[in-house]
């Protein structure tokens, strides 16, 4: 019997380093797809429902402020889209417009909630030039955009909440067959994704 005790105290106490050694390591969200970091968190009914109010609200609120904002995820992910025009100078992608920063200042409130949401950039091109040429630029601006949220917000960065793309041309709107569809398809595309 006393034996028995001793193997099973022993079992208990290596338990935890079992579990430790177990456990899944953490993941790097720059390591991942845009769309793998798009996905909402797995949650029971009762929690998924709560989230859904959650990104309401932030649909609402962005929508009131008279941005373009869409839902994908079942409701779980807000997207509010904004011409590449009103952030960046034509063909620049060496910094944002001084006037930008009015139209991306809404967007620190869920920076600064690094508990609760990821800020997922995407920014897109129209078929200008050449496929390296336009991921290149695309991937300069969302790193423009991600760099502007880290220093208004710099606890952002050190918790790795605001992870960018530069898409190129991979996820055109309209045909490239007009300056207004040329202008549709440029565009910075701001995902707010709830992590838990």
């Amino acid at each position: 019997m006393k034996l028995l005790r001793i193997i099973l105290v022993s079992m208990i106490a290596s338990m935890p380093a079992a579990m430790d050694a177990a456990a899944p390591e953490a993941v790097d969200p720059f390591e991942l797809t845009i769309e793998e970091n798009l996905l909402p968190p797995k949650t029971g009914n009762k929690q998924r429902e709560a989230l859904r109010q959650r990104m309401n609200s932030v649909y609402n609120e962005l929508s009131r402020l008279k941005f373009q904002v869409s839902k994908s995820h079942d409701g779980l992910v807000v997207t509010a889209s904004i011409p590449c025009s009103l952030i960046f100078a034509p063909n620049d992608c060496s910094a944002i417009m001084p006037q930008a920063e009015e139209l991306l200042k809404p967007f620190l409130d869920y920076a600064n909630k690094t508990t609760g949401y990821k800020i997922v950039i995407s920014v897109h091109s129209d078929d200008t030039g050449s496929d390296e040429y336009r991921y290149n630029i695309t991937e300069a601006r969302a790193n423009l955009i991600c760099d502007y949220f880290e220093s208004k917000v710099p606890q952002a960065a050190a918790a790795q909440t605001i992870i960018p793309y530069g898409l190129g041309h991979e996820a055109k709107l309209a045909e490239d067959d007009s300056i207004r569809n040329r202008s549709r398809n440029r565009r910075v595309e701001i995902n707010i994704v709830p992590v838990k």
